[in-house]
C-alpha cells in the first residue's frame, strides 16, 4: 500500500482519516523523501544527457530558474513538521485563529452590507421627500394658476357687467305712442257673426 501511495504520490482522503498522527507524520516524511529522490534522479539524468550531447544544463543558462532545497545538519533536505518546535502553535490554536479571522471578516462584511442598506434607505427617503416637495410645489403652482384664472374670469365678468350697465345708461328711452288697433275687414266680421248664429 505504501509503495502504491509513493508511486502515485496520492492518498485517498478516507484512508488518510483512518491514520493516527504518528502514521501521518511517517507517511509525510516518506512522500517528501520520494519527491526529493525523484528530483535528484531527474537532475542526474539531465546532467548525463547534457554530457552526452555536449550541451550545458538548463539551470546554467542566464535567467533560468532552479530549485535548491535547504539542507539539514544531516545533509538531507530540511523538513519541518508542524508542532515539533516549542514555539509552534497547536492545531487548536491555529483553528481558533482561523475561526476568529473568518468571524472578523464576516462581521466586517455584514457591517458593510448594513451600512450600504442604511445609505440606500436614506437615499430612497431623500428621493421620496424631494418628490413630495416637487409634488407640493406643482400643486401650489396649479392652485395659483387656478386662482389667477378665477380672478381673470371675475375681472372679465365685472368688466362685462360694467359695459352692460354703461350701455343701458346710454340707451335713450323713446316714448312710444299707442298705435290704433288694426282694422278688421268687413267680410271677416260678417263671417264671425254668421258662425255664431
Amino acid at each position: 500500500m505504501l509503495q502504491q501511495i509513493l508511486r502515485d504520490m496520492y492518498i485517498d482522503p478516507q484512508l488518510l482519516a483512518e491514520l493516527d498522527d504518528e502514521q501521518k507524520h511517517i507517511l509525510f516524511c516518506k512522500m517528501r523523501e520520494e519527491q526529493v529522490r525523484r528530483w535528484e534522479q531527474r537532475e542526474k539524468e539531465l546532467a548525463l544527457n547534457n554530457k552526452k550531447n555536449g550541451t550545458t544544463s538548463n539551470s546554467s543558462k542566464p535567467g533560468s530558474k532552479r530549485v535548491d532545497f535547504l539542507l539539514g545538519s544531516d545533509g538531507k533536505p530540511w523538513t519541518w513538521v508542524m508542532g515539533e518546535h516549542p514555539e509552534d502553535s497547536s492545531i487548536e490554536e491555529i483553528l481558533e485563529k482561523e475561526t476568529k479571522e473568518k468571524a472578523r471578516i464576516q462581521a466586517a462584511q455584514e457591517a458593510l452590507q448594513l451600512r450600504n442598506q442604511e445609505e440606500q434607505q436614506q437615499k430612497q427617503q431623500q428621493q421620496r421627500q424631494e418628490q413630495q416637495q416637487q409634488d407640493q410645489h406643482w400643486q401650489q403652482q396649479q392652485q395659483q394658476q387656478q386662482q389667477q384664472q378665477q380672478q381673470q374670469q371675475q375681472e372679465q365678468q365685472q368688466q362685462q357687467q360694467q359695459q352692460i350697465q354703461q350701455q343701458q345708461k346710454e340707451i335713450v328711452v323713446v316714448p312710444t305712442t299707442p298705435s290704433p288697433p288694426p282694422e278688421i275687414p268687413k267680410d271677416c266680421i260678417e263671417e264671425v257673426v254668421r258662425l255664431r248664429r
